[in-house]
């Protein structure tokens, strides 16, 4: 409850604008996700206490800003995910992979942004949330591939933080920024064991290419 009425408050925002940007946006950055529980080799023996994922990820796709003042605006989008996680054990003496998990995502990033003007153009802060939802996701083991059922794909949200720059050419803003997201996405807590936990860090490069309105 308490997320839909900040985007509706936020989504309101554009009602007032002085400006509006729409174009397209794309991301390419590293999924860092920790999968904490006891886990054994397929022996029985005892590997550790967590897994790791470092892998990487890519989204894309439509973008819209408003500015309600010089400095004070609002930025969201519609965009497809595409984010993966292979999970391995190394030690000294072992290493291991487990299965590892394609997923890909319909986002929804809804941020405040604060611009400091820089002559014609501006550096951006942002923050907000960011809306994943699963569409599909697909589970690999060493000799096959399932499909994870849709009981199993969730939706999730989760804190977005960002800086950027917007530089102005006519009526066409150039934006690149870089972008932290905590928690959204991952494997559904159904498939984590009960005395497990997963959490899921994702930094992005991000540009955006926007034509005012």
């Amino acid at each position: 409850m308490k997320y839909a009425a900040l985007v509706i408050l936020i989504f309101s925002l554009p009602c007032f604008a002085v400006e509006y940007n729409v174009g397209l946006a794309g991301a390419v950055g590293l999924g860092i996700s920790r999968w904490e529980g006891e886990f054994y080799n397929f022996e029985g023996v005892y590997i550790g206490d967590r897994l790791d994922s470092e892998e990487p990820i890519y989204q894309a796709g439509l973008a819209l800003s408003a500015w309600i003042t010089e400095t004070l605006g609002m930025q969201s989008g519609l965009q497809y995910g595409w984010y993966n996680f292979q999970y391995s054990h190394t030690s000294a003496t072992t290493s291991v992979d487990y299965a590892g998990w394609k997923v890909n995502n319909l986002l929804i990033p809804v941020h405040l942004m604060y611009g400091i003007p820089l002559g014609k153009n501006r550096m951006v802060i942002g923050a907000g949330i960011s809306i994943c939802r699963q569409l599909s996701a697909t589970s690999s083991g060493p000799e096959h591939y399932v499909e994870v059922p849709d009981s199993l794909l969730e939706t999730t949200v989760g804190p977005q933080v960002s800086i950027g720059y917007e530089m102005r050419a006519g009526g066409v803003s150039i934006f690149p920024s870089f972008s932290y997201v905590y928690g959204i996405g991952g494997l559904s807590d159904q498939l984590v064991y009960s005395t497990g936990s997963i959490s899921n860090h994702y930094f992005m490069l991000c540009l955006g290419l926007l034509y005012r309105l």
